[in-house]
């Protein structure tokens, strides 16, 4: 008999063979033939393990030699699919012991395993606090030690007690292997139309916060409690701090502001941090924009590639903007853009608002919003270290596009006879380009994340105002460096009233009326409306016209004829008409939806006047 204690690692048990192996107990209720103890435990784990025991491997014909003694494991593994499963306390251990005839000793060591430290291998560095500054080499790899030590227990053929020793230590180098890297963010998230949604680590600090937001009030808002980031089991392997990664995230319906704070740092943008171009189309807005000289030309660099100039939100990000409803907790939302001006349409697309025009640029506001057009991005790549790429991804907003939801179809579907629901999701995608492995050429792992996208309508004001043609630019940020082109549209205008106080003052005949009440312009032009006794006025949409940017939502529904109202925060599941939204098993406070089926889409109007009449006739082919 003799004992080995061994440093390190171990593993094993039956493997199937034509020998006869077991059965094996962990217990003390044997039961069967015989048996003996195979593994004894160490006197310090007495009484807190089960021994085990089982059958001798008497088998001694073909398929003998792979039946082996059983070994006993401790837990701490966290590799279990490399050993066979004979114990219930555990799958690995730093420290075994052994005890047992020197032919099952043998047999054991060889069904012995080395199972690595997912976090060990020849790039691990001790931490500094623990560094040897006289002994310690930074370019030196670490090393496994594997410590076998065996005592015959003075097992000396019946003379004087006489115990021996042998000991042996082995270095193991443990190569590097590249992990694949994780790209971490949630399977889906809910935003509300027009109102911007934030990722948020949870390692940012009151600095990295809006003005006068805690992070604890912050993190429970439902527009704010999630995070976006990048992982990777090699972040402890020396040199892994200085390895370029890339990371790209986009969404389809909106648009997505990193962390401008550390982006804005010295020395961060465009040098730690690197915004890659892939192809000629690829978006070039935001934190990819071009930058132009006093011409608006694209200016080269050095490789004969236009050169980034990163635009900014600057805070924008965390305004909600054209919105005149309710907001996602309930609460009355009216944002202080302007809610006049150019609208989505089939010929020009999008609206965004402010644009920038002019060189310098100046924002001009065409339409509602608050971030200029061109900031942000629906799609950006960036080249840099891991722990940057992180700060970067610190705090990510994202900004629908103007009156989005997914409540309602795409104007596709519903030609296609589909209705389907409008679909938002965020790509986030995480490559580790090789880093880091055992060599520096390994081939880049990657990882990908989309996370769904719930977008909640929300119900705006209509507004009055005139229709009038007008001229607007239309930017590209399409990669293709043209120039903006003008277009003709139509905008909405306010009613200006600021021209009442003094034109009903002035004589209508006046040289001063006819200069100052733009008298003799068109009517088209005219912001201040003045008719001649018993004359009949038409009143066209250039004197007054109703625009609803909702009003076609209702009939875009999968169905129409069962119309969705939600109570925030009553969730995706919302209220049916006529019954109370539930808020966990309580009635939301919101009021119960009556109009139910019909009038879909449809505006009550109310006109009046106090002195003359109004007549009109039904628009042709129309029910009113």
């Amino acid at each position: 008999a003799g004992a080995a204690r061994v440093g390190g690692g171990g593993g094993g048990g039956p493997s199937a063979g034509g020998g006869t192996c077991g059965p094996y107990y962990f217990n003390k209720e044997k039961t069967g033939t015989p048996t003996t103890n195979l593994v004894r435990i160490g006197a310090e784990y007495v009484g807190v393990l089960a021994e085990l025991t089982g059958h001798d491997c008497v088998f001694a014909g073909q398929g003998s030699e792979v039946c082996r003694a059983a070994a006993y494991i401790l837990e701490g593994t966290a590799q279990p699919n490399h050993v066979q499963t004979i114990s219930i306390e555990g799958l690995g251990s730093s420290f075994v012991q052994l005890v047992g005839t020197m032919v099952d000793m043998n047999r054991a060591l060889e069904n012995m395993y080395y199972i690595t430290n997912p976090q060990f291998n020849r790039l691990w560095r001790l931490p500094p606090d623990q560094r040897d500054p006289l002994t310690f080499d930074i370019e030196a790899d670490s090393l496994e030690t594997l410590t076998i030590v065996a005592n015959d227990l003075g097992n000396s053929g019946g003379g004087a007690y006489d115990p021996k020793t042998a000991e042996r230590s082995v270095f193991m180098r443990i190569n590097a292997i590249n992990d694949r890297p994780s790209a971490n963010a949630p399977d889906s998230v809910t935003a509300y139309e027009d109102q911007p949604l934030h990722f948020l680590a949870t390692s940012l600090t009151a600095a990295d916060l809006p003005p006068g937001a805690s992070y604890e009030t912050y993190s429970k808002n439902p527009l704010h409690a999630h995070s976006i980031n990048m992982t990777d089991p090699d972040f402890e392997d020396y040199g892994f701090s200085v390895r370029q990664m890339t990371l790209n995230i986009s969404c389809t319906h909106g648009r997505l502001y990193l962390n401008e704070d550390f982006l804005k740092l010295p020395g961060v943008a465009g040098e730690r941090i690197k915004f890659k171009i892939w192809d000629e189309q690829q978006e070039r807005r935001g934190l990819t924009s071009l930058v132009k000289d006093v011409f608006g030309a694209a200016v080269l660099g050095p490789d004969g590639t236009p050169v980034n100039g990163p635009v900014y939100g600057d805070g924008c990000q965390f305004k909600a903007s054209c919105s005149d409803g309710i907001g996602a907790q309930g609460e009355v939302l009216v944002t202080p853009d302007k809610k006049y001006g150019f609208f989505a349409s089939p010929w020009f697309g999008k609206v965004f608002s402010p644009q920038p025009q002019g060189n310098p640029p100046e924002l001009t506001t065409v339409g509602c919003g608050i971030c200029p057009e061109n900031s942000g991005n629906k799609f950006v790549s960036l080249v840099g270290v891991y722990a940057d790429l992180n700060l970067a991804l610190a705090r990510v907003t994202y900004l629908p596009d103007p009156h989005f939801n997914t409540r309602s179809a795409s104007s596709a579907s519903i030609s296609a006879g589909t209705r389907s629901l409008q679909e938002e999701e965020i790509v986030f995608q995480v490559s580790d380009d090789g880093a880091i492995g055992n060599d520096d050429t390994a081939v880049p792992l990657t990882d990908e994340k989309r996370v769904v996208v719930t977008v909640e309508s929300v119900n705006d004001r209509p507004i009055i105002g005139r229709r009038v043609s007008k001229t607007r630019p239309i930017n590209s940020y399409d990669g293709s460096l043209s120039e903006a082109r003008t277009v003709t549209d139509w905008e909405v205008e306010a009613i200006d009233k600021s021209l009442d106080s003094v034109c009903l003052g002035l004589d209508p005949s006046s040289a001063q009326y006819i200069a100052e009440c733009n008298a003799t312009t068109p009517l088209s032009t005219k912001a201040y409306i003045d008719i001649d006794e018993d004359t009949l006025f038409m009143v066209g949409p250039e004197v007054l016209w109703i625009a609803d940017v909702d009003s076609g939502e209702a009939d875009r529904m999968p169905d129409p004829s069962r119309r969705r109202y939600n109570c925030p925060p009553a969730g995706d599941e919302g209220c049916r008409c006529g019954l109370p939204c539930l808020c966990g098993t309580r009635p939301c406070s919101c009021d119960i939806p009556q109009v139910c089926q019909g009038n879909a889409g449809k505006l009550l109007v109310n006109l009046q006047v106090d002195q003359g009449l109004l007549s009109l006739y039904p628009p042709p082919g129309r029910e009113l």
